[in-house]
């Protein structure tokens, strides 16, 4: 399971990022604590090709 922090930073790096809802992205969670996966069209319960393929790429840095 990925820590919030690590899914708040493949949010930030993702070109795809696709947000679940059209207001998400100025909800007070979202100006508070930033995006992250969780708030992506393309995270299924963890299920996120491209969420997989900037995690390792983030671990080869």
């Amino acid at each position: 399971m990925d820590s919030l922090e690590q899914l708040r930073s493949i949010a930030q790096q993702c070109s795809a990022f696709d947000p679940i809802e059209k207001n998400i992205l100025s909800s007070d969670v979202a100006r508070k604590d930033g995006i992250n996966c969780t708030m992506c069209t393309h995270y299924d319960g963890g299920k996120c090709r491209i969420k997989d393929e900037i995690l390792t790429s983030m671990d080869q840095t």
